[in-house]
């Protein structure tokens, strides 16, 4: 059974209704044993990559300091989740990549 949640949308099961199959995904922490090691390693470079280009001009999701990319030029380019993981993966997969990390 697929349970879809959408912030948009009314939830078909409240925790207290889901059958316990499914209440034990829901409940289960991720560990880092879960991912497998290409996961863990772009999550370990997005990390510092987030550690490397704070931005104190810009806020974050929750109002910490933000990260962004600035280049020569003092422009500003957000890094938000989607970007940060594709800069991970192209830091893992092509070592040039390596001078802007």
């Amino acid at each position: 059974m697929m349970v879809r949640l959408n912030c948009c949308m009314e939830p078909r099961y409240s925790f207290s209704t889901l059958p316990p199959e499914l209440l034990l995904i829901f409940l289960q922490v991720p560990r880092v044993g879960g991912f497998s090691e290409v996961k863990q390693l772009h999550g370990e470079i997005i990390l510092q990559l987030k550690q490397k280009w704070v931005c104190e001009k810009h806020q974050g999701e929750h109002g910490q300091a933000g990260a962004c990319y600035i280049d020569s030029a003092g422009n500003h380019l957000g890094l938000n989740n989607r970007k940060l993981k594709i800069w991970a993966s192209a830091i893992v997969s092509r070592p040039i990549c390596n001078q802007y990390f």
